[in-house]
């Protein structure tokens, strides 16, 4: 491959005036959006006053809190459950807690289709980009959080389902922030 050849894949890779998507942007705004999710899940938790116990635990609950906001379910005992759906009389409304990732994988998408030339091949790579960077936090935390319970059951966190969440949240709200950014925006080239 010569030094041209090389350089056109490169300047491929990080252009986005041409309309060319730029993929690494979109993967470490995709990584970027899960940490923004956690951090905001944190931060309603803490507000609402929800929180007890040591760091690690609180940390591993509101973990717990924000996949099954992505619909990743816990197992305990065997059985699969949404903590999230179950909670009665929540000091913040549970759908506060659904919108979170939505909206930040949402704005995440919105924010890597206007830093380039849009079109709608960026557009919808946006959302795969997204995933690429999401999906990759996403396994780590479903390997990492685990709650324990003063009964001894131990719930942890369904692989698959954050694996499938972890791409589908990304494709699906990261496509669509892109989508709606580029119609607000009026620019589709």
């Amino acid at each position: 491959m010569s030094s041209n050849e090389r350089e056109g894949i490169a300047g491929r890779f990080d252009r986005s005036t041409d309309g060319t998507f730029q993929w690494s942007r979109g993967i470490v705004a995709g990584f970027g959006a899960f940490v923004v999710g956690y951090l905001a899940t944190v931060a309603v938790i803490f507000v609402a006053g929800n929180h007890s116990g040591n760091l690690g635990s609180v940390l591993n609950s509101i973990g717990l809190v924000f996949y099954n906001a992505q619909v990743v379910p816990a197992h305990l005992n065997g059985h699969a459950t949404n903590f999230l759906l179950s909670t009665q009389n929540p000091n913040v409304p549970i759908p506060v807690y659904f919108l979170i990732p939505v909206v930040v994988v949402g704005g995440a998408g919105a924010l890597v289709v206007r830093a380039g030339r849009p079109t709608a091949t960026t557009v919808l790579n946006t959302g795969s980009a997204l995933a690429v960077g999401y999906v990759v936090p996403m396994v780590l935390g479903a390997l990492l959080i685990s709650v324990s319970f003063p009964s001894g059951h131990v719930a942890t966190l369904d692989l698959s389902k954050a694996v499938v969440f972890g791409l589908a949240y990304p494709v699906v709200f990261g496509t669509l922030g892109a989508a709606v950014s580029v119609v607000l925006q009026g620019a589709l080239a």
